[in-house]
């Protein structure tokens, strides 16, 4: 005499897939992460420039400009212009994440470090 199999009789349950998880506070990154395509759905010519602007201009100028910030940041309270210096340095400094993001998107804007 065969009795049924337990599990046969279990009710199934769909899971969600990954565009269905509700995430409370979701930002950007994670969204990209999750697969919400954005960037393959923006102008890949886009991506490209700059991602070899991230490469070629944006961080040899991040590592020029950072060494004279080194330089530079001693003598911020000697000087009062050399703050103003620092600034627009550090603002160069950290373009490369400006480009990146832009790249990630796929922005029609130039990623401007100022």
């Amino acid at each position: 005499h065969a009795t049924p199999n337990t599990l046969d009789k279990m009710p199934t349950a769909k899971l969600p897939t990954v565009n269905q998880v509700n995430i409370p506070n979701l930002n950007e990154t994670t969204t990209l992460l999750l697969g919400n395509n954005t960037m393959a759905s923006n102008n890949i010519l886009y991506n490209l420039l700059w991602f070899l602007l991230l490469i070629f201009i944006a961080w040899p100028v991040s590592w020029f400009c950072a060494w004279w910030w080194v330089v530079l940041i001693a003598f911020e309270s000697l000087f009062p212009f050399v703050k103003d210096c620092t600034d627009f340095l550090e603002k160069l400094i950290s373009w490369p994440r400006v480009v990146g993001s832009a790249m990630i998107r796929g922005d029609s804007q130039f990623p401007a470090p100022w």
